[in-house]
């Protein structure tokens, strides 16, 4: 907007404004100057009482809320506290407020700039705004949680005052006092080095990173100051932070003051490493979709929340109690360094997540993790612990106990099914196959950070399948027997893709992180057993009674389809409404030409009604109609008590895939044809009734492999 337009708007704003200035001083008798632009529109963000605030125009002090500022924030001693009669500072109103949406995270920090001061209890403060500079607010108090229908709260409900500045002398006062910030629209920018003047207020004892503060003076500043909150200030953190909390780490710890400098530069190099080189993000970046905050991310401590909760996951600033705990999260460096921030760590890590994110559900509580298990993780290799942190709460469900349990259960080459087998539904155990993904070729994470990248920009597909053929792409690798090996379902669709790589090379399941040498028993890998799956994506299947009647319960989600797609949660499921239909049960598949296969397998998921016996047929017919009883079927394949894994003894025309073959009736079992078979059709007979006596019956999972 140009200065001109600018200053008509304001002209035309204070024309109307003075007029319903002008009408409330002839009823009220009188007209504070104080209030000389507080008009009522939706500019102004005044958010205090009005109407219990004794307004006095010299600037004298308002003690009307003395006892309340006491019991919260705190009083500043006028008696002993020097007050600033006016201070100029400097914003850089050149920086850039991105929104989450164009981010595309959850939350994203505002466009708020720290003054380093603070306003006295009741106190009227002045601040003078240049006439060609529009779009700034004042707030005083950091404290920003509404406790109104709270019922018995620890402070005074609202105990912030926020109001729009225009251009001249601007007014305003909290008669409980605070820090006072400067908040920017976040459209707007403007001067790199612009002055504003700010009268009668005192100034936070901030500790500033990198400003040549002298640790001894400033330790005797907060010693003596009676200003009750201040901040701690990094390139890319601002924490919101008691006195007394302070006089507090100084008495636990009387180093603790000489760690600062590093404490603040760690967090900052968190911020830069583990969250916006992660996600994509560089400063100064022309593209808003992979430009890093130019504000810093802020953590504001308070008595109490709104909920009564002891933290908000979610949104900027990040709020929490102000306890010893949520302290600790913040300023101790040995905490930090050592992964023990789990706090802040989930809520930074709620805020930057993707909102379209690369991960699926069975993985996405632990890659929420990542950059706290990266922090400890990176100690560790830096000697700064003798281990990694465990980044998991609760018994028995850390890395140190899962991750043993993890190796061994992705070293056996059997059938599994990834969080849905015994002891494997842990966030930890999820986490050890991204890692193990994060070093693959010694990749350090940078594969996550593409992928990252590519989920802001172009915003591709999300979920597995994409995953899977990204990692694929990128590494030029199939990645399919990792993936078998941890039990993750894979679509054929998927599949494909990652089948016009070479396989891969290596047995990085073996990747152990918590030894000193991770790769210790990574090994070269040897394709020449592995079980390629035939694509089914062009398959036809039906499904019929024993009068070859259509036998899908559809309405139940149970198509036939759903042997096909990959997945052991999906299933089909024999008709049983409006009635159940008899035995013998068919499954005619069509493979849409002749195919060498060198076996089977199946897969009955978790449902109940599982076969009992099943019976495998070919023909030798070049072209069929499916539902065609008259089709001359042969026997190659007959198993009979497949209700567990440990019962093989009566099967005619296949052996089970032996080599350490285990698990549960859900997962797939495969059976090797002696000979191998050259078919186009396929018929699965189930003649008989359930293991639960039923004429029901439930498959999840078909299909056919073979042998490169």
């Amino acid at each position: 907007m140009s200065n001109r337009k600018a200053k008509n708007m304001k002209s035309k704003i204070l024309k109307r404004g003075f007029g319903y200035l002008l009408l409330l001083c002839l009823l009220v008798q009188g007209c504070d100057v104080a209030y000389q632009y507080d008009i009522e529109s939706g500019i102004d963000e005044y958010h205090g009482d009005s109407s219990n605030v004794t307004v006095d125009t010299v600037q004298s002090i308002d003690v009307s809320m003395y006892d309340q500022a006491r019991v919260f924030p705190g009083l500043v001693d006028t008696l002993t506290e020097r007050r600033i009669a006016d201070t100029t500072i400097t914003l850089d109103l050149s920086r850039q407020s991105s929104d989450a949406y164009t981010l595309g995270v959850k939350a994203v920090p505002l466009p708020i700039y720290s003054t380093g001061l603070y306003a006295g209890a009741g106190e009227l403060v002045t601040i003078t705004v240049a006439e060609n500079v529009l779009g700034l607010s004042v707030q005083i108090g950091a404290h920003m949680d509404d406790l109104t229908n709270e019922g018995v709260t620890s402070r005074e409900p609202i105990v912030y005052t926020k109001k729009a500045l225009f251009p001249g002398k601007n007014y305003i006062r909290n008669n409980l006092g605070g820090y006072i910030w400067i908040v920017k629209q976040q459209n707007i920018t403007g001067d790199p080095q612009y002055k504003l003047k700010v009268t009668n207020v005192y100034k936070a004892p901030d500790y500033v990173a990198h400003n040549n503060t002298d640790i001894n003076t400033w330790s005797d500043e907060i010693l003596h100051t009676s200003v009750p909150w201040l901040e701690l200030k990094g390139k890319h953190v601002a924490f919101s932070v008691s006195r007394a909390r302070i006089v507090n780490k100084m008495q636990e710890d009387p180093s603790w003051t000489d760690k600062l400098e590093t404490l603040l530069d760690t967090w900052d190099r968190i911020m830069e490493d583990y969250y916006y080189t992660y996600y994509g993000l560089t400063a100064g970046n022309g593209d808003g979709k992979f430009r890093a905050p130019d504000f810093p991310e802020r953590v504001v401590l308070d008595v109490q929340l709104k909920e009564n909760v002891y933290m908000r996951w979610q949104g900027q600033p990040i709020v929490a109690l102000n306890t010893n705990v949520m302290m600790n999260d913040l300023t101790d460096l040995n905490g930090l360094a050592s992964g023990n921030s789990t706090n802040i760590f989930t809520a930074l890590g709620n805020n930057y997540a993707l909102s379209v994110s690369p991960w699926w559900t069975q993985m996405t509580a632990a890659a929420n993790r990542i950059p706290l298990y990266r922090l400890s993780e990176q100690s560790y290799k830096d000697g700064l612990t003798t281990k990694i942190s465990d980044v998991f709460t609760g018994e028995n469900q850390g890395i140190y106990e899962q991750w043993p349990l993890a190796l061994s259960y992705a070293a056996t080459d059997t059938a599994k099914w990834f969080r849905f087998d015994d002891n494997t539904d842990f966030d930890a155990f999820s986490l050890l196959p991204i890692v193990q993904l994060a070093y693959y070729n010694n990749d350090n994470w940078a594969f996550y950070r593409h992928l990252n990248e590519l989920m802001k920009g172009t915003r591709p597909a999300a979920g597995l399948d994409a995953f899977y053929t990204e990692l694929c792409t990128y590494f030029k690798k199939d990645f399919s027997p990792f993936f078998d090996h941890w039990g993750i379902d894979i679509s054929d669709r998927a599949r494909a893709q990652g089948y016009i790589y070479p396989v891969l090379d290596k047995t990085i399941w073996k990747y152990d992180p918590l030894s000193k040498n991770p790769n210790a028993q990574v090994e070269t890998y040897s394709p020449s057993h592995y079980r390629y799956r035939s694509n089914r994506v062009n398959w036809e299947v039906r499904a019929f009674d024993m009068d070859y009647n259509n036998n899908d319960q559809v309405d139940d989600n149970g198509a036939i389809e759903h042997i096909l797609d990959g997945y052991k949660s999906s299933l089909w499921h024999s008709q049983w409404r409006p009635s159940n239909l008899p035995v013998p049960h068919y499954i005619v598949i069509d493979m849409k030409n002749r195919q060498q296969i060198d076996g089977f397998f199946f897969a009955n998921g978790h449902r109940e009604y599982r076969m009992s016996h099943m019976i495998l047929e070919t023909t030798d017919a070049d072209e069929i109609d499916l539902d065609d009883m008259s089709v001359n079927w042969y026997k190659i394949a007959e198993i009979r008590s497949v209700d567990d894994f440990g019962n093989y003894s009566a099967a005619d025309g296949v052996k089970p895939y032996a080599e350490g073959l285990s698990g549960k009736y859900h997962n797939e079992q495969f059976y090797e044809f002696i000979n191998k078979k050259n078919v186009r059709y396929l018929r699965v007979v189930i003649p008989e009734v359930s293991v639960k006596n039923s004429v029901l019956h439930t498959l999840s999972e078909f299909g056919t492999f073979y042998y490169q």
